[in-house]
Order: structure tokens, then C-alpha cells, then sequence
């Protein structure tokens, strides 16, 4: 874990070394958290499931034909919380993430589509490139963290996001490394 590299920064690289590591699921978990983190950095510190899609339409939707916020909050939810893609009632039935392999055709964003249009069709399933996905929410975050790391929200809250404390958190616990 690089010691010196911003609180932000140090999540975003652990998502890359998942990806490198062949940890997928761990990557696809922690890049389905990261609306949330900049959400609430940006406003006042907390996340909200407004703030989530709020900011995946700004940042993330634009490279994505049918992936919308409010899909991918309830995508988020049902990986992190029940380790399933999506709740029932979702825009898309199923969503998956396909892997690597050694022919390496990878999609985008791959559509099983019973309808006409992005906006009134009835979406059987939605493949997205797993290492594709994640990488480009790591780029985003990454873009929005350097046009808005010098608003005043984010000066207040960067500090207080989970991070690696090299010598401990003063005065509950220190002299050895943790996260905190």
C-alpha cells in the first residue's frame, strides 16, 4: 500500500491490484461503492442512493448506451448486500459481468434488448467487461477528483474518509499501521 498517495487514490489502485490479481468480484464490489464515497465527499460527508445515481448520470452514464444511474444503484445494492445483480422490479432482469479469457473478445456493454429504444425498452440482461467497467469508474472518479478537489466540501471531507494510517490513529490506537 503506496503511504503516500491520497486517501481516494489508495482505494482506486486497491481496485487495480484486485483486477491484476484476477479478484473480480472484489474489484466489481469496491468500484460499485465508489458513486457513494465521491456522492458523499461532495455534499455533506454522507451517501445517499440521490447522490449515487446523481453521480454516476454526471460521470460514468456518458460511456454507457443503456447504464443509468438508478440501475446501477439497485445493481450496487444487490452485489454488496446480497451478492446478487439487482432486485427484483429492475430496469434489467439480470446483469452480468464477463471476464477475461484468452481470446479476449471483451464487450462493452452488451444488450439482450425486448424493446425498440434505451428509454421504453424491456432490457433481458445487460453484460458489462468486468476489468472494462471497473477501470472506467477508477478513470472517473479519477477526472472528478481533479476538478473538484479544491471545493470546499471536499477540503472537509477527504480527511475523514477510511485510509491507511501508517503509524496508527492518535490517540485511539498507534505506533502500527491501519485503516482507519
Amino acid at each position: 500500500m503506496e503511504q503516500d498517495a491520497a486517501p481516494l487514490e489508495i482505494i482506486l489502485q486497491e481496485i487495480e491490484h484486485a483486477i491484476a490479481s484476477r479478484m473480480y468480484y472484489l474489484a466489481i464490489a469496491i468500484s460499485l461503492s465508489l458513486p457513494d464515497i465521491c456522492g458523499a465527499l461532495e455534499d455533506n460527508g454522507w451517501a445517499t442512493g440521490a447522490k449515487y445515481e446523481a453521480w454516476f448520470d454526471q460521470n460514468v452514464a456518458p460511456h454507457y448506451e443503456y447504464l443509468r444511474g438508478h440501475a446501477c444503484y439497485k445493481l450496487r445494492s444487490g452485489v454488496l448486500h446480497q451478492a446478487q445483480p439487482g432486485q427484483p422490479g429492475d430496469h434489467f432482469k439480470r446483469v452480468y459481468f464477463i471476464l477475461p479469457t484468452r481470446r479476449n473478445n471483451v464487450l462493452r456493454e452488451s444488450v439482450h434488448n425486448q424493446g425498440e429504444t434505451p428509454e421504453t425498452a424491456h432490457i433481458a440482461a445487460i453484460g458489462l467487461s468486468a476489468v472494462e467497467f471497473c477501470q472506467q469508474m477508477v478513470a472517473s472518479v479519477r477526472t472528478w477528483y481533479i476538478a473538484k478537489k479544491d471545493e470546499p466540501n471536499m477540503v472537509t471531507n477527504l480527511p475523514n474518509l477510511l485510509q491507511f494510517r501508517p503509524m496508527g490513529l492518535f490517540p485511539f490506537y498507534y505506533g502500527a499501521p491501519v485503516i482507519g
